[in-house]
């Protein structure tokens, strides 16, 4: 671990001093600012305070006032701050429901420092590309219908823009939207780490563990001229989204045919539930030309 300038602020939720001491020295070793709160109740209203300076929240399971499950579904309800468990209650119905309030990443204590860094940097990564921009910088703003982009995340954050700018357009004061963009997110990085870049689902667990992932996704991106096509259709309360890549496709239908078993043995790898969760969220999902091309609808609520 090096120390480095502080680049984003993490929230730790945890009860016990002593663990929240040790998670406050090892994140702000590694250049991250940091928030503690001692249970729930304490990080909600600290959420409140803070808004959007918070990158993301790490969160204890059993705390007192207000316990870890309490605490990540009002997140998801409202706060939309990516939120990673860890935490030593091993519990397999519980990791599933945490996985439908939008928790992806769930660690079970100890975990390494370098394990628990690569998830850190891959959550505030995924929702970095859902974070605006002004619209003088984005080259899509306005449109709807298709857009096809260079497979690069600069580019992948203008697109996810374009998105949130037309659904804020047509459904501004009938629905929230920000788990909907958030889950594109997922899809749209699957397309391009996985379908252009060919990053597959065991590397990039290895790399994140290591906590290497972001620079060799950079290093990745500066060699491929791949590109990705993304399609926005609304039409009355409803939003349909096609995403293409350049790749090869993959085995799609493990993941939509995944039991809770199946999904239990993977909750704790650093990848791999985008689609998991994806599938819980949209109403319908359809994968075309061996995997490269998915098409989803959601019905947004009046």
């Amino acid at each position: 671990m090096t120390q480095g300038k502080q680049f984003h602020t993490i929230l730790i939720a945890e009860d016990e001093e002593n663990v929240r001491s040790y998670l406050k020295n090892i994140l702000s070793q590694n250049g991250f600012n940091v928030l503690e709160a001692k249970n729930g109740k304490e990080a909600i209203e600290m959420c409140k305070e803070k808004g959007k300076a918070i990158g993301a929240i790490l969160s204890d399971i059993r705390m007192p006032i207000l316990d870890g499950r309490a605490f990540a579904k009002y997140n998801y309800e409202n706060l939309f701050h990516p939120f990673v468990v860890y935490t030593t209650f091993s519990d397999s119905k519980l990791a599933l429901d945490l996985l439908k309030t939008g928790v992806y990443d769930y660690l079970t204590k100890p975990v390494q420092d370098t394990v628990l860094i690569g998830v850190l940097k891959g959550a505030l990564l995924r929702r970095s590309l859902s974070s605006k921009i002004p619209d003088d910088e984005n080259p899509y703003a306005g449109n709807v219908g298709q857009i096809v982009i260079p497979s690069h995340l600069n580019e992948i954050n203008r697109a996810i823009n374009w998105i949130t700018s037309n659904l804020t357009k047509h459904f501004l004061g009938r629905a929230n939207i920000d788990n909907f963009v958030i889950y594109v997110t997922e899809l749209l990085l699957n397309a391009h780490e996985h379908g252009n870049l060919n990053i597959s689902e065991e590397e990039k667990s290895d790399l994140i563990r290591k906590n290497t992932f972001t620079d060799y996704l950079s290093e990745m991106e500066k060699k491929t001229a791949k590109k990705i096509s993304v399609s926005l259709s609304i039409i009355k309360n409803e939003v349909a989204i096609q995403i293409s890549d350049d790749g090869k496709g993959f085995n799609y239908k493990k993941y939509l045919v995944m039991g809770d078993d199946e999904i239990l043995e993977r909750i704790e790898l650093p990848n791999g539930r985008g689609i998991i969760m994806a599938k819980g969220f949209f109403d319908s999902i359809i994968y075309t030309k061996g995997g490269s091309t998915i098409m989803v609808t959601k019905k947004i609520p009046q």
